[in-house]
C-alpha cells in the first residue's frame, strides 16, 4: 500500500495471485478488508475483475497456473488503520 501519486488522500494498493486449481475459474471479486490495531474495521470493498485489472479481462476465466496482477485504488483510511486483508469470492 502506497500514496497515490497523482491523488490526494488516496491510496494505491498492488498485489498478485495464482489460480492453483486444477481447473479453470472465473474471475473473482477482490474483497480488500482494512482494520485498526484492535481488530476493527476501517473498511471493506469488493472489486470485480475489470476493476482490479484496469480493464474486462481477456477471457473469460483465469486458466489453471495463470497469474494477475490487481492495482486498487482507494480512499486514505488514516493513520489509524494498520492492517488489511485481501479474500477471494
Amino acid at each position: 500500500m502506497r500514496q497515490h501519486p497523482s491523488v490526494a488522500k488516496a491510496r494505491r494498493i498492488t498485489a498478485s495471485y495464482r489460480n492453483d486449481a486444477r481447473l479453470a475459474q472465473a474471475w473473482p471479486l477482490l474483497e480488500l478488508r482494512m482494520s485498526y490495531l484492535n481488530g476493527r474495521d476501517v473498511g471493506l470493498r469488493r472489486f470485480r475483475a475489470q476493476e482490479y485489472l484496469g480493464a474486462a479481462p481477456q477471457t473469460a476465466m483465469i486458466q489453471p497456473g495463470q497469474s494477475a496482477n490487481a492495482t486498487l485504488e482507494v480512499v486514505d483510511p488514516g493513520h489509524d488503520a494498520v492492517a488489511f486483508a485481501f479474500d477471494f469470492h
